[in-house]
């Protein structure tokens, strides 16, 4: 066996795993003057009344963060 390195060859998902691991951070909704949610994590998100508490969101849907609102 080699003493190379090959972790740069771990798959895009395996990557973004060990970075969530690593650092726990929130995703941060922000609502846009349509009244939509743009999320941290590029994604878009409507309710049709009250806000993402409001509707008993904690966690995003998308990345499975702790959702903050701003």
């Amino acid at each position: 066996m080699s003493d190379i390195d090959l972790s740069y060859l771990a798959s895009p998902a395996a990557l973004f795993a060990a970075q969530a691991r690593e650092t726990p951070r929130p995703c941060t909704w922000i609502e846009n003057e349509d009244g939509v949610y743009e999320t941290n994590c590029d994604n878009l998100f409507a309710f049709n009344d009250g806000t993402p508490s409001e509707n008993g969101f904690a966690f995003c849907p998308y990345c499975g963060r702790e959702l903050r609102e701003q």
